[in-house]
């Protein structure tokens, strides 16, 4: 994910980036289940659940940018420091 390659839908299964994996001509036909399965769940559950998720993302999101901040930081002053004057 890092280089910004392409994966394929398998290997996306695989490391735990989707769910499922089928032939675009079932597509539809799955995502209007899925659909009919959240349309019977209570508003609140789906509204609770949302917020949830959406609050766990954002926190997992903050401790990965200050790390990941914090690494370009160090690339940075590596580079800065081992350039050879002109």
């Amino acid at each position: 994910m890092l280089t910004g390659q392409a994966i394929e839908a398998d290997e996306a299964k695989q490391l735990g980036l989707v769910n499922e994996v089928m032939p675009q001509s079932e597509l539809m036909g799955r995502a209007w289940v899925l659909a009919e399965q959240l349309a019977q769940q209570s508003d609140l559950v789906l509204r609770y659940t949302r917020v949830a998720t959406t609050q766990y993302i954002k926190r997992v999101m903050q401790d990965i940018l200050g790390y990941g901040l914090a690494l370009e930081g160090l690339g940075s002053a590596d580079t800065l420091l081992n350039q050879k004057p002109n």
